[in-house]
């Protein structure tokens, strides 16, 4: 959380004010509001069309992908353990990482995305596989002992394929 609000670049005049409101029962009142209204469903609904037909106007086709919750794998960074090759590899949209520091990667589903498919190679020897996936950007977090984490979202193919033996 104080690494968020450094991020923020807030005047020490601007951090009081936010302190001051956040005591305010009236402030608390109208916050709470607007976080419900974030929450309901219809005006998630309205909002995402109202970008999409923004988008639009852009000349870019947008559809949201609402994906289904499957299972989240957890893991940690160790850069020491890397290859050269691995640390030279760009990821700027990646936030800086501690050794050892958690990640967690949740792995989703949607129907949106399709189904895997399978080709075979020419000689009948080989196959090569085409799998739909969509990674959101990684952000970083609080686990439960309130240490930062890194989480990455993953929507794989659709839900069957999680069943495939």
């Amino acid at each position: 959380m104080e690494k968020s609000l450094k991020d923020l670049n807030l005047t020490n005049d601007e951090l009081d004010r936010l302190g001051k409101a956040f005591k305010d029962p009236e402030f608390l009142k109208l916050f709470a509001e607007y976080a419900e209204e974030l929450n309901d469903p219809e005006n998630k609904r309205r909002y995402e069309e109202e970008i999409r037909m923004a988008e639009m106007e852009r000349g870019m086709d947008l559809e949201f992908i609402n994906p289904t919750g499957y299972c989240v794998l957890k893991s940690r960074n160790w850069p020491s353990l890397a290859s050269e090759k691995l640390k030279k590899l760009p990821g700027k949209d990646v936030p800086k990482l501690s050794e050892g520091q958690k990640v967690f990667l949740n792995i989703c589903s949607s129907e949106k995305l399709g189904k895997p498919e399978m080709k075979r190679s020419g000689d009948g020897r080989g196959a090569t596989w085409s799998i739909p996936h969509s990674f959101a950007p990684p952000t970083e977090d609080l686990e439960k002992e309130n240490k930062m984490c890194l989480v990455r979202n993953a929507v794989i193919f659709f839900l069957s394929a999680f069943k495939l033996k």
